[in-house]
Order: C-alpha cells, then sequence, then structure tokens
C-alpha cells in the first residue's frame, strides 16, 4: 500500500486527495524517497530500507562511541539491524514502528547528550527537537516516547542546578524544532489544497478510530508478544542481565532506553485496534542497547563455577534453544533465495515466502494484463492485487482498512465506485459483509454493472459489463 501510495505521488498525484490512507505522510516520504531512487518494487525498497540502516548505525556509532564502551557502541545498532533482518518476514519489513527506531534513537541520545558538565547543550537539544518532530511526522501517538526523553533531560538539567532561564530556553527549543516538519507538511498540504483533510487526519480521526472501530482481540496482542518473545528471547533474556548489572556511568543513558520500552509498550496498548505483531519493533533497539550491557557483564566464571558437566550441558542447550528461532528464520530464507537463483523466478521466490504472495499471484493468473499506464481497478481488500498487477486504484479512498472508515467515508466511498469507470473490481470475502452493512448501495452497483470473472474463498473478482 505505501509503495503504490508512493508511486501515485512520483507521478503527480497528491496525498489525501488522490489517494487517502490514515497514515500520516512520514511512511509514504519514505517510500517515496526509496521509490525515486531505486524503483517503486521490492528489491528497490527493500534496497533503500537496507542503506537507511546502514546510515542508522554509522548515526548511532558517531553519537555513542565517546559516550558508551566502543564495542557497545557498535553492538548496539548493527545487533538490532541483524537480530532484525534474522527475525522479520515479509510482513515485518518496512514497517513504520520499526523505521522510526532511528530518529527515536537520534532523540534520546541527543537528549542525554543535551546535559554536560552541568550545562545544557543547545546543538543537542535541537537535534533532539526535530528528530523528535520526524517521528511525530510518522505517528503522532508516539509523541509519549517522546516525552519521557525530554522529561528526563528537563529533570538531569534541574538537578545539576542549570539556570532555570535556559532551562525554559530549552524547553522552548525543543517544542519548536519538533512541530517543524509538521508544520512544514500542513503548510504544503494547504498550498496543494488538502490542508484541512490533512488536519482532520492527523488529529481527529485517530480518537474517533480508536473510539469506533472493533478493538482487536486478546488472542492477536498475545500472538504478537509470543512472535517478539520467541525471536528474541536471548535479546530479552541478556537485556534483563544488563539492567541488573548496570553500571553507575551508564545509569542516565539507561534510564533513556528504560523509558523508551515503557512508554512503548503504552503506546501499542493504546493502539487496541491493531495490536500487530511488527508493533513489537518499537521495543527492539532499547532492548538490543540493553543486551549489549548483558552480554558486557556476563564473566566466564558465572558458567565455570558451576559443576564442569552442568556448565558444559548449560552451553549445549542454551545456544541453539535462544538462537534457534533466528537460525531456522535464516536458512529458510537462504534457501528461498537459493531457489531464486535457480529457477530465475522472482514470482517463486515471493510465493517460496508469503502464503499471501502466492494465493494473490494464483488469482491474478485469471485476470487480463494492464493495459496502457498503470490501469485501474477498484480493490476492497490487499493492495497486492494492485501492485503485482501493475494497477493504481481507480477511487481516492484505498480499501484495505475499511473497517476504519467514518460514516462520512462510507458516503463518500459509494459516490467514488458510482463515479468510476473502472473495468474491474475486487472485494475481499472477509470485507463483503462489512460493506453489505456500511454501504448496501456499492453492493447493488456491483450487481447491476459488474458480472463475475473469478470467486473463491480469498474473494470476487468482477468485470464490467459491456
Amino acid at each position: 500500500m505505501f509503495t503504490l501510495g508512493a508511486k501515485d505521488m512520483a507521478e503527480g498525484h497528491t496525498l489525501y486527495r488522490d489517494f487517502w490512507d490514515l497514515k500520516q505522510p512520514g511512511i509514504f516520504l519514505f517510500f517515496l524517497a526509496g521509490g525515486s531512487v531505486f524503483g517503486f518494487t521490492e528489491i528497490g525498497i527493500h534496497l533503500f530500507e537496507l542503506l537507511y540502516w546502514l546510515a542508522f548505525c554509522i548515526s548511532a556509532w558517531l553519537l555513542l562511541r565517546h559516550t558508551l564502551h566502543p564495542l557497545l557502541a557498535i553492538w548496539m545498532p548493527a545487533g538490532a539491524v541483524v537480530v532484525y533482518y534474522l527475525a522479520s518476514g515479509s510482513w515485518h519489513l518496512t514497517q513504520l514502528e520499526m523505521i522510526v527506531s532511528f530518529p527515536l534513537l537520534i532523540a534520546a541520545v541527543s537528549a542525554h547528550k543535551a546535559i554536560s558538565d552541568g550545562r545544557l547543550r543547545f546543538g543537542y537539544i535541537v537535534l533532539s527537537g526535530f528528530a523528535g518532530g520526524l517521528v511525530l511526522l510518522f505517528k503522532l501517538i508516539l509523541a509519549p516516547i517522546l516525552l519521557g526523553f525530554w522529561v528526563i533531560g528537563l529533570f538531569s538539567a534541574a538537578r545539576a542546578g542549570e539556570k532555570s532561564g535556559r532551562i525554559a530556553s530549552g524547553i522552548a527549543l525543543t517544542a519548536l524544532f519538533s512541530l517543524i516538519p509538521l508544520a512544514i507538511a500542513l503548510v504544503l498540504g494547504a498550498l496543494s489544497g488538502v490542508g484541512t483533510t490533512m488536519f482532520w487526519t492527523f488529529f481527529v480521526l485517530p480518537a474517533q478510530v480508536i473510539e469506533g472501530a472493533e478493538p482487536a482481540t486478546i488472542k492477536r496482542l498475545f500472538s504478537s508478544l509470543q512472535w517478539f518473545a520467541g525471536s528474541f528471547a536471548v535479546i530479552i533474556g541478556l537485556a534483563a542481565v544488563g539492567v541488573a548489572h548496570v553500571k553507575t556511568s551508564l545509569k542516565p543513558f539507561v534510564l533513556h532506553m528504560l523509558t523508551w520500552i515503557g512508554t512503548a509498550i503504552m503506546v501499542i496498548l493504546l493502539q487496541r485496534t491493531s495490536w500487530w505483531a511488527y508493533h513489537m519493533l518499537l521495543l527492539l533497539v532499547p532492548m538490543v542497547y540493553l543486551a549489549g550491557l548483558g552480554l558486557s557483564s556476563l564473566k566466564v566464571s558465572t558458567i565455570s563455577s558451576l559443576k564442569p558437566w552442568l556448565g558444559r550441558a548449560l552451553l549445549l542447550l542454551a545456544v541453539p534453544a535462544s538462537l534457534g528461532s533466528l537460525t531456522f528464520s535464516a536458512l529458510s530464507r537462504s534457501a528461498a533465495m537459493v531457489r531464486l537463483i535457480a529457477s530465475g523466478s522472482v514470482s517463486d521466490y515471493r510465493a517460496s515466502t508469503s502464503d499471501t504472495y502466492a494465493a494473490v499471484t494464483t488469482d491474478l493468473a485469471l485476470l487480463p494484463p494492464a493495459l496502457g499506464r498503470r490501469e485501474e481497478a477498484i480493490v476492497f481488500g490487499n493492495p497486492l492485487y494492485l501492485f503485482l498487477s501493475g494497477r493504481r486504484q481507480a477511487i481516492p479512498i484505498n480499501g484495505w482498512a475499511l473497517e476504519f472508515l467514518t460514516v462520512d467515508q462510507w458516503r463518500d466511498l459509494t459516490s467514488e465506485v458510482s463515479a468510476s469507470s473502472a473495468p474491474f473490481f475486487y472485494l475481499a470475502a472477509n470485507n463483503r459483509e462489512l460493506v453489505q452493512s456500511k454501504a448496501p448501495a456499492i453492493i447493488e452497483y456491483l450487481e447491476r454493472n459488474f458480472e463475475i470473472l473469478s470467486i473463491n474463498e480469498r474473494g470476487t473478482w468482477y468485470r464490467r459489463r459491456e
């Protein structure tokens, strides 16, 4: 969906007018940058993400090298990136919750370094505020994490005896620079004629969604927690050791990391309509830092003090068990890559790494190839149907998250569908009942003007009658 929206933007379409989504523009700008440089393909976007994480590692090391032990300054960003790639599947990669870890870390480190020798350093205050502003451009609900960093900095400055006037100046600078990215986006939106829609999408709609949408099930929350705990068990265990054995000199920065974890858990729980597994990636970077502390505090004597046979047994059992999930993920992905090289088929590789890709590819085999420059279709379901077929959504509202639409948007959606001349329409099976209850006129319009092209348990493709 993000690739489709970014590609629309690259072709001159305006976000929130020609393509509307409830997400803020940060994630679309990320995909726009990647697609503009390397192409709006899976390879192009993932290559851009890889370079993004390389920049993350370099930036984090430059900021942390004089604050932490050199090896720990390298481990924190590099370790986070490595375990992220090892544990993540297609559902987790390039998700917002991981991407914002870069500016979140910059905001945290800068807030920590803003207090030096009992004096405020305004350059770091500005950097922390602006990095926080970039985070807010992605998702406003992440604000509590940033506030946690800045409150710690405020109390650290007060405890160090900094003058109240300088503290007030620091607060003002943080607030000012944190608002700059959002202000620029809103001004550009106003100049493009979508300022009111942007403001409503940013500040009004989220509360309406949380209040009115069906909450996610506790089962989904536990499933997400199970994925995170299973994938990063060794990281979580070492993080617990790190907190228990933290050195006094590192306690101020550890407090930032613990604040990150605590406020991120609160933010995840607040998003009760989602609770997807990738939301847990908000916790990964601070967890990896604390795991680095835990790793450095472990002594060989901890094992050697045990009976020799018991020590060897623990090592033999613990290492494969803790790394088993990551190892299995790496091996399965490597096997899929080998198959890709052998067959030379990108579609085969997609199918081997994701059941969803395989199903969508199968469904699209019955659809005629797209004609002309990005032929249009309407999809009320997975946007992969548009992406893999080379089509674009014929109406502004995307059909991926229909359950979050308001009453007014359902009314607009009905009008947009009726006015469209798209030759194909896809209705996912899990959306049919929702559309029937919220906008029955759309179902009636389909039955009058379209014929069924193909139907299965996943959904129905319609073709406009001649």
